[in-house]
C-alpha cells in the first residue's frame, strides 16, 4: 500500500505521498469540492472550509514559518479554479511565479504542480471540478431565442475547458489566468455571490441541489469569459521529459481500461518496466499495478451508476475474477460495498423490476 492521507469524517479528498517535497497527488472522489481558504500572516494560521456533496469540514492550523517550507507542491487529475477574494497570494505553477491578487482567478489543468504561499494576508476560493461536472455545466447551458429555438451557449473559456478534456492535453501544461478590467471589487462580489450559493447548495443538498450547482458553475463561467469584466490569458509551460512519460503512461493505462501488460506497456513506451515503475511512483505516489486498480475501480464506479448491468458483469467486465477480492479493494477505496454505492448514488432504494445486482 502507498501512503495515503483522509481527511477525517470520510473526506472523498485523499492524499498520496503526504509531505513529499517532490509532489503530493491529490485525488477526488466526488463531482466537485469548494475550499474556503484564509490565511493570518501575523498568527501564521490557515483556515480551511472543505464542502463537497455529502461533507463538509472547517478547520484552523498553524502555517508555520517561514510558510512555503511547510507547503509541498501538489498536482491532481482534476481541474482547480482558485479565485482571490481578499489580499493576494503567491501561486508557484511548475517553475513560475505569480501573484494573484483580489478579483483575480485562474484555472489549473490536470497534472499540473503547484502551491500556494502563504506570506501575507488573502482570502481564497479553491474549487476542484472532475471534467464530468464541467461538460454537464457547458452542455446543460442553453437559451431560448425565441420559444422555438434553443441555442446552446458558447465563449473562448468553454472552448478551451473542453480542449482541456481531450487526448491531447494529456501532454500540455496549460492554464488560464484572468484578471478584471475595471473595478476588482465589482467583480469579486459578484464571483463571491456565485461561491456562496454553491456552498450553501452543497451543505443543505436539497432536491436538485447538483443541477443549481451546475447552473451556478456555468455562470461563474459566464463571468469569467465576459471581455468587459475580465481579459483572459492561455499559458502554455513545458513538460519535463520525467512529466511527459508519466503523462503517456496515465493515458495509455486509461485507454486499456486499467489493465497492466508489461511487455505491451515497454513496447509502447520503449522503457522498461522498472523504469516506467519508478517515473509512476515519483509522480502520483502509486505504483503502476495500483494506478491501473484505481483506473478500474473507477471504471466500475461508474457502470454501477450509468449503467444497469449487474455487479457479478461489472466485476467481470472491470477483468476481476475473484468477487470477494473486488469487493474489498472497492470498499477499500469507497468505504462503500458496489450496492451500496449504486443505491446511494442513483437514490434507489430497491433494485428495478428485471434486474439482479448478483
Amino acid at each position: 500500500m502507498t501512503a495515503q492521507q483522509q481527511f477525517p469524517g470520510q473526506s472523498p479528498l485523499s492524499i498520496r505521498n503526504p509531505g513529499n517535497r517532490e509532489g503530493e497527488y491529490f485525488d477526488l472522489d466526488s463531482p466537485y469540492m469548494l475550499t474556503l481558504e484564509s490565511y493570518d500572516a501575523d498568527r501564521h494560521l490557515l483556515h480551511h472550509a472543505h464542502a463537497a456533496p455529502g461533507y463538509y469540514l472547517s478547520r484552523s492550523c498553524a502555517a508555520g514559518s517561514p510558510p512555503s517550507s511547510v507547503r509541498p507542491p501538489h498536482r491532481h487529475k482534476y481541474m482547480e479554479l482558485v479565485y482571490i477574494l481578499k489580499g493576494e497570494m503567491e501561486q508557484h505553477i511548475e517553475d513560475f511565479r505569480s501573484v494573484y491578487r483580489e478579483g483575480d482567478c485562474c484555472i489549473l489543468n490536470k497534472n499540473m504542480k503547484h502551491v500556494e504561499i502563504c506570506s501575507s494576508d488573502f482570502e481564497a476560493v479553491f474549487l476542484l471540478i472532475s471534467d464530468g461536472f464541467i461538460q454537464q455545466s457547458i452542455e446543460g447551458d442553453f437559451y431560448y431565442p425565441s420559444y422555438r429555438e434553443r441555442t446552446a451557449r458558447s465563449s473562448c473559456l468553454y472552448q478551451a475547458l473542453l480542449e482541456f478534456q481531450k487526448r491531447e492535453a494529456y501532454f500540455k501544461k496549460e492554464y488560464l489566468d484572468f484578471f478584471p478590467r475595471g473595478d476588482a471589487a465589482e467583480a469579486r462580489d459578484r464571483a463571491q455571490r456565485l461561491f456562496a450559493s454553491i456552498l450553501l447548495e452543497t451543505r443543505l443538498q436539497e432536491p436538485g441541489f447538483l443541477s443549481v450547482v451546475s447552473g451556478q458553475l456555468a455562470r461563474l463561467f459566464s463571468l469569467l469569459s465576459d471581455p468587459a469584466v475580465y481579459r483572459m490569458k492561455r499559458q502554455d509551460l513545458k513538460s519535463s521529459k520525467e512529466e511527459f512519460l508519466f503523462n503517456r503512461v496515465s493515458l495509455y493505462l486509461r485507454e486499456n481500461h486499467g489493465r497492466v501488460d508489461y511487455a505491451k506497456l515497454e513496447r509502447a513506451m520503449n522503457y522498461t518496466r522498472d523504469y516506467l515503475n519508478r517515473v509512476v511512483k515519483r509522480c502520483s505516489g502509486m505504483t503502476l499495478v495500483e494506478m491501473g486498480q484505481q483506473l478500474c475501480l473507477e471504471e466500475a464506479a461508474d457502470m454501477l451508476l450509468k449503467t444497469d448491468k449487474s455487479i457479478g458483469r461489472i466485476i467481470q467486465e472491470a477483468g476481476y475474477v475473484n468477487r470477494t477480492y473486488f469487493y474489498r479493494i472497492f470498499q477499500d477505496k469507497y468505504g462503500l460495498t458496489p450496492m451500496e454505492y449504486r443505491k446511494r448514488g442513483t437514490g434507489a432504494t430497491a433494485d428495478p423490476p428485471g434486474r439482479t445486482n448478483a
